[in-house]
């Protein structure tokens, strides 16, 4: 069973702070500190939870497994079917022809599917297969 309390803690003691988004080991935005995200709320319903940020940035998690809080007030999910991040592409109108998002698909082979949409495509490659054995599927430091 998922114990929400550990992103009630989190959430609370994140509230006006930023954190940087590491998915299966890639940082959002290049490197930490390069696209901060302000932790609002979360939700969680069905094996999923989904963590809104800023304005409309938010993160999907499917079937988080082991989710814990480390000793710097970080945010560590080891495992997880997948995760979806998404945002509006920066410096354009919130409309939904500007939504991106980054997918990622972890199997038992240790590889990832990364698949992006939206106009960040012309800037990025839209698919990517790459190999993960890290601990961390998400982190939020």
């Amino acid at each position: 069973m998922f114990d929400t309390s550990i992103l009630d803690n989190w959430v609370s003691q994140k509230s006006g702070e930023w954190v940087s988004i590491v998915l299966a080991g890639r940082i959002f935005g290049g490197r930490h500190g390069e696209s901060p995200q302000e932790p609002k709320e979360y939700q969680y319903s069905n094996r999923i939870l989904t963590i809104q940020f800023g304005t409309t940035e938010s993160l999907v998690v499917v079937e988080p497994e082991g989710v814990w809080i480390d000793a710097n007030n970080e945010l560590i999910i080891p495992q997880a079917k997948s995760t979806m991040w998404g945002w509006h592409y920066y410096g354009r109108k919130q409309t939904p022809e500007n939504w991106c998002t980054e997918s990622y698909v972890f199997n038992k082979d240790n590889l990832v599917q990364l698949t992006v949409t939206g106009p960040i495509t012309a800037h990025i490659p839209s698919s990517e297969t790459f190999f993960y054995r890290g601990d961390q599927f998400v982190l939020l430091i």
